[in-house]
């Protein structure tokens, strides 16, 4: 019994012991294996921060200003510092290899190994459970109201519309730019541009890309390049189809590509996106919108800019009235419509927005509400989120 005793004792106190001396050890001897680790781990926290990142952006740089949720925020920061710290040591590794490729110091060796596992705990304890992207929060309506405003001639649209394509078609213009306010619609404007020239067939291709605050030049890049090979691949084939045939047509790169840029804020670099090698041989129009006019002027050169500018009160009441339908009869609601169409400040986005919250209600007291809403509050912005708040709500209660 006594005996029996003793042994526990001895095995425990050699668990004790021999197992965190193994690890000690193990960090020397194995120092190799763990930045390895952390290298993958490195990766693994790059993307995932990344894509978080990409999506912080995207939600604050929205028209209508989204908001994000502080523990997203606090999560990127940590990512972020956790990566800077992986990256450091992994560095730190290599100069300490030097040219042999390994360390030969097992104290440096031993520092470098337990450093390394404790930073890929970190990370791992980062990554599980995964960032909460769920956590962005936009309000109902509006994320999407510049993609999903109802479709309503409207007189300033039309005739803008036109002055562009009638630019698009002067083959003196090869660079046309729109500036106004956020909001204004210049998204909308250019959707209905792609859409109309990839109809006309008068182009040999048509790309459009949203360039933003933050651009992400790779995926840019990645379209132009995509779009410069296709043209190339169509000259191609139509010189192969000319010498079958016995008979030549228009070389393809005699047609113009068209390339849209939605949502300049600073000078972008065309050779850096590679559009300078596409200037060479293939013919191209340049269609780009900003919100400043000297951004589209003077930095990007273009030769014919248009302003889009506000719509007049006539024009947002009548956008207001085609989103919420036949309401309007009612001489009270037709009252409010027109004090609600002006609080949004001629912005087609914000009336498009806010039509859609109250088109199923017949109360002259919600609208009245939403108009005291607007009165209120420094932002018609975070009304509108208040008012879409206040309109999820209901909808739950019925």
């Amino acid at each position: 019994m006594a005996t029996d005793f003793l042994w526990s004792l001895a095995s425990k106190v050699i668990g004790y012991t021999v197992g965190p001396i193994a690890r000690q050890v193990g960090y020397a001897l194995l120092s190799e294996s763990y930045v390895n680790d952390l290298q993958d781990k490195c990766h693994q926290i790059g993307d995932a921060g990344q894509e978080i990142q990409h999506n912080i952006e995207e939600a604050l740089t929205t028209e209508v200003g989204n908001r994000v949720e502080p523990k997203v925020l606090r999560w990127s920061e940590t990512a972020a510092e956790l990566k800077g710290e992986a990256e450091e040591l992994i560095e730190r590794k290599k100069k300490a290899a030097g040219c042999c490729g390994c360390v030969a110091n097992p104290i440096t060796r031993y520092r470098l190994g337990r450093k390394a596992n404790h930073n890929s705990l970190a990370i791992q304890n980062h990554l599980a459970p995964p960032p909460l992207t769920a956590s962005f929060y936009f309000p109902e309506g509006i994320a999407t109201a510049s993609s999903s405003q109802s479709i309503c001639p409207l007189q300033s649209r039309d005739s803008m519309f036109e002055d562009i394509v009638k630019a698009l078609a002067d083959d003196s213009v090869n660079r046309i730019g729109v500036y106004g306010v956020g909001g204004v619609g210049k998204t909308t404007l250019l959707s209905q541009v792609e859409k109309q020239a990839r109809a006309s067939k008068e182009y040999v291709e048509v790309v459009a890309a949203l360039v933003s605050q933050n651009p992400e030049l790779k995926k840019i890049q990645q379209k132009i390049r995509e779009t410069i090979d296709r043209v190339k691949i169509k000259a191609q084939q139509q010189q192969k189809n000319d010498k079958k045939n016995d008979k030549e047509q228009e070389p393809m790169t005699k047609r113009a590509v068209l390339i849209i840029l939605d949502d300049l804020w600073k000078k972008l670099d065309l050779e850096e996106i590679g559009l300078r090698e596409m200037e060479g041989d293939i013919k191209f129009k340049l269609v780009m919108t900003s919100r400043y006019c000297r951004v589209l002027a003077d930095e990007m050169h273009c030769r014919q800019v248009f302003h889009l500018e506000k719509l007049k009160n006539d024009e947002a009441l009548k956008l207001f009235a085609n989103t919420v339908g036949n309401k309007l009869s009612d001489p009270l609601l037709k009252q409010t419509a027109e004090e609600l169409a002006k609080k949004c400040q001629g912005l087609p986005l914000l009336i498009d927005a806010l039509a859609k919250v109250l088109q199923n209600s017949d109360s002259p007291k919600d609208w009245e509400n939403a108009l005291e809403q607007l009165e209120k509050s420094d932002s018609v912005h975070k009304a509108l989120e208040g008012l879409m708040e206040e309109k999820a709500f209901r909808m739950k209660l019925c």
